[in-house]
């Protein structure tokens, strides 16, 4: 990031389209915690396909927004399942 702010000074693009760094510092650090929870999924869906399940502790806040987004995921999974090729 820090480099991201030096290289944009140098862009004559970057007048154009100014960013704030801060904010997408924050969207990076949301994407690694995002990242950090899908890779627990992975090992737990892994364990649950092997038979070597995996405990996972799921903070409640998190329960409806994960719930959402395997939903989607699925929907996705099931569209692209259904184009031909």
């Amino acid at each position: 990031m820090q480099y991201a702010d030096e290289s944009r000074k140098g862009n004559p693009r970057a007048r154009f389209n100014r960013r704030n760094l801060v904010v997408d510092y924050e969207d990076l650090a949301a994407l690694e915690n995002v990242t950090f929870h899908v890779r627990n999924l992975t090992e737990v869906f892994a364990g649950m396909i092997w038979g070597k399940p995996i405990p996972l502790e799921l903070p409640p806040e998190l329960r409806p927004v994960l719930s959402d987004a395997l939903h989607a995921v699925c929907g996705h999974l099931a569209c692209h399942g259904r184009r031909p090729a």
